[in-house]
C-alpha cells in the first residue's frame, strides 16, 4: 500500500487475494506511511511495542482519570505489561491487535472522559476497520456504557447497531465477494445440550480462565460492569466446540484484547476497594502483592516471555543470521518465488509473486526457490510443507535441468533460480 500497488497476497486456501478478502481491515492502511520512513519490516515491532506502551499509558490515564493513586495507575499498567497474552505477540511476529487495542482504548477513554465527539466516532470506525470481527468485541464495552450512562443510550445504541451492521456486511458480503469464498472464521457452536456440556467440560478450556484471571490477582471478578468484555473475550474461547484456530492458551495475540479488559476491570474493582482499605500504607502493601503475585504467576504458570531474560540460552540465539540475509541478497529481482515460511516476511516487500513451499511446490513452477535445511530449527518455519518433504524436493532440484542452485556460504541453505 505504501507503494501505491495492488495489496494482494498468497492465502494458503484462497491463492492470490486482494487483503481484504481473508480479513477485512482497512485501519492497516493507516500504517502503510511508516514505510515511507523506511522497507525494513522491522519498523512493524517497533511500532507494535509502542502501540502496547500506549495501551499501559491510556490505562494509567483512565486509572487517574477516576481518582486512584499515581502509585495504583502504575500497578495497573505494569499487570497489564506483565500479562502472557500481551507479552506472546511481541515475540512471536506482527499482529494488528495490539495497535487496535490502542484505538480502543482511545475510543474507551473518550467515551468515558470527553465529549469530542468526532475523535470518539473516528476511533470507533478505525477500531472496526482492523478486523471484521472487533465490531463483536466492542459489544460488550457499549453494554456497559449503556447501563452506566442512561442519557447517553441512543447514541450508544447508534454505536451498537453500527457494530452488529459492520460485522454482518464484512462477513455475508464484502470479504466472500472479494474472496469468491464463504467467511473462514467462523466457529461451530454447539448445537445440542450435551455438545454444551462436553464443551464446557474440557479442563484445558478453564486453565485458561484460571491463568488469566490469576494474572491480576483474581481482582477482575469485583470489576462490576467491567467484568462483561472480559466475560466474552473468555467465553468466545469455551463456549465453541470448535474454531480455526483452535488453541486455548495465552500465546495467540487475540489475547491483547483480554488483557486490555482484565486491567479495566482491575482499575474499577480496586476503585472499589480502595473505599474499603482506607490506610494507605496498607494500600501500597497490597498492591505491590499484586505485582509480585503477577510476576510468579507469569514466571511459573503462564510462562510469560519477559523471564526469557534470565535464559542464557535465549540470549545465545538472538543475533541475526547472517547467512540467512546473504541468501535473500543473492535472490534475484523480476522473479516469482517460493520460500520457507520464516523467510517469506523477508521477501514480501518484493513486487514479484512470493509463495510459500508446500506439497504442490512443482505445480507452482516458481522462478526461484528458497528454503533451509539447518539442523534445530523451529518446526513453524517448514509449515506447510516439513523438514522430510523438503528434502525430497531437494533431490528433486538437484536433478531438476531447469533449476541451477546458487552457492551460498552455508551449505544448508538451498537457492535455485530457473535458467
Amino acid at each position: 500500500m505504501s507503494r501505491f500497488i495492488p495489496a494482494t497476497f498468497q492465502h494458503i486456501a484462497l491463492g492470490e487475494v486482494f487483503f481484504l478478502g481473508d480479513h477485512f481491515n482497512p485501519s492497516l492502511a493507516l500504517l502503510a506511511p511508516l514505510f515511507w520512513i523506511t522497507s525494513d519490516l522491522r519498523i512493524l515491532l517497533f511500532e507494535q511495542v509502542l502501540a502496547l506502551v500506549g495501551c499501559s499509558v491510556v490505562l494509567y490515564v483512565i486509572a487517574r482519570k477516576i481518582k486512584l493513586s499515581f502509585f495504583a495507575g502504575y500497578t495497573f499498567s505494569l499487570l497489564f505489561l506483565l500479562f502472557a497474552g500481551v507479552q506472546n505477540p511481541v515475540v512471536s511476529d506482527w499482529h494488528p491487535e495490539p495497535t487496535a487495542a490502542f484505538v480502543l482504548l482511545l475510543f474507551v477513554y473518550l467515551f468515558l472522559f470527553t465529549k469530542r465527539k468526532i475523535l470518539t466516532l473516528l476511533s470507533f470506525f478505525v477500531f472496526l476497520g482492523f478486523k471484521e470481527s472487533n465490531a463483536l468485541t466492542i459489544l460488550p464495552v457499549l453494554a456497559i456504557f449503556f447501563f452506566k450512562f442512561p442519557e447517553r443510550r441512543r447514541v450508544i445504541g447508534v454505536f451498537a447497531v453500527i457494530a452488529v451492521v459492520w460485522f454482518f456486511l464484512t462477513t455475508k458480503v464484502l470479504i466472500p465477494g472479494i474472496s469468491n469464498h464463504e467467511y473462514y472464521y467462523v466457529p461451530t457452536l454447539p448445537s445440542t445440550f450435551t455438545q454444551v456440556i462436553e464443551s464446557l467440560s474440557e479442563t484445558e478450556k478453564w486453565s485458561l480462565v484460571f491463568k488469566s484471571l490469576a494474572s491480576f490477582g483474581f481482582l477482575p471478578l469485583l470489576g462490576g460492569l467491567f467484568i462483561l468484555p472480559v466475560i466474552y473475550e473468555l467465553g468466545i474461547r469455551i463456549y465453541p466446540v470448535s474454531s480455526y484456530f483452535q488453541n486455548f492458551t495465552l500465546t495467540l495475540h487475540y489475547n491483547v484484547y483480554l488483557g486490555v479488559f482484565l486491567t479495566l476491570s482491575s482499575i474499577y474493582a480496586w476503585k472499589f476497594l480502595a473505599t474499603k482499605i482506607r490506610k494507605e500504607r496498607l494500600q501500597i502493601a497490597t498492591l505491590c502483592f499484586l505485582i509480585f503475585f503477577s510476576l510468579f504467576v507469569g514466571r511459573k504458570i503462564t510462562n510469560a516471555p519477559v523471564f526469557l531474560v534470565t535464559n542464557p540460552v535465549f540470549w545465545s540465539s538472538i543475533s541475526p543470521r547472517s547467512d540467512l540475509f546473504e541468501a535473500i541478497e543473492k535472490v534475484p529481482n523480476g522473479k516469482t518465488i517460493a520460500a520457507q515460511n520464516n523467510l517469506l516476511p523477508l521477501l514480501s516487500m518484493r513486487k514479484e509473486s512470493v509463495y510459500p513451499i508446500d506439497k504442490n511446490i512443482a505445480l507452482l513452477n516458481p522462478e526461484v526457490i528458497l528454503f533451509d535445511l539447518t539442523p534445530g530449527q523451529n518446526p513453524n518455519n517448514f509449515y506447510l510443507t516439513s523438514e522430510k518433504l523438503l528434502k525430497k524436493d531437494l533431490q528433486r532440484l538437484i536433478k531438476d535441468e531447469d533449476y541451477k542452485r546458487i552457492i551460498l556460504s552455508n551449505e544448508n541453505i538451498y537457492l535455485f533460480v530457473k535458467n
